[in-house]
């Protein structure tokens, strides 16, 4: 039986769950909970969707298909954390011949992590480039590039949304003139916005 190739904006989405999982596992912590405890946490985050679906449809706060969205993430991403919980704490009970997928073709076209952070700080010193002259690459580049595709959900068009914002603002651009210093103001950013339930774009306004 051929495996089934698994098409780009499949793979696409699946990076951004990923990236949701990393952000679960840099907030909580890796987490082994009973599956009773799981159904409660993936039927919070279902009953959410289903709010942000229905408020899409016949109108409130929490309507939008943005939210649908963010909202349908984080479904798909505690449900790969219940899949990780199992495999983790089960192994044994598993059926390792029917519970592996065929994901050669996935392994084989996805993007694997560290080239897709080495891309990212490409295109962050040809962004530099534009605007300062040629950019020096230190150690630090690849965990800022982290940080900022990890504040944005793994979207690479708003993270390079944000580097052109963070390289043409003169505050901005004198307190992080590396993407090592853009990361961690991201970093610092993001748990603001975290703590007062906002949005990153407007923390971002408000703490220059």
């Amino acid at each position: 039986m051929r495996k089934p190739k698994v098409p780009p904006a499949t793979i696409a989405q699946l990076e951004v769950v990923a990236f949701e999982r990393a952000k679960q596992d840099a907030r909580w912590g890796e987490q082994n909970h009973g599956l009773e405890w799981w159904t409660c946490i993936l039927g919070e985050e279902f009953g959410e969707f289903s709010q942000a679906v229905l408020e899409t449809k016949f109108g409130g706060p929490k309507g939008g298909i943005a939210n649908c969205y963010k909202e349908a993430k984080q479904v798909a991403a505690v449900a790969v954390a219940i899949m990780e919980c199992i495999k983790r704490t089960t192994p044994s009970a598993m059926d390792t011949a029917a519970a592996t997928l065929p994901i050669g073709e996935l392994s084989s076209r996805a993007v694997p992590m560290p080239l897709r952070l080495k891309e990212f700080a490409d295109a962050f010193a040809l962004i530099y480039s534009e605007v300062h002259g040629a950019y020096v690459p230190n150690a630090g580049d690849r965990a800022g590039a982290r940080a900022v595709l990890t504040a944005a959900d793994g979207d690479a068009e708003r993270a390079k949304g944000w580097m052109r914002w963070f390289l043409h603002d003169d505050w901005y651009g004198k307190h992080c003139p590396t993407l090592a210093s853009m990361g961690k103001q991201i970093n610092a950013v993001r748990a603001k916005a975290e703590a007062k339930g906002g949005g990153m774009t407007d923390e971002l306004w408000r703490n220059k």
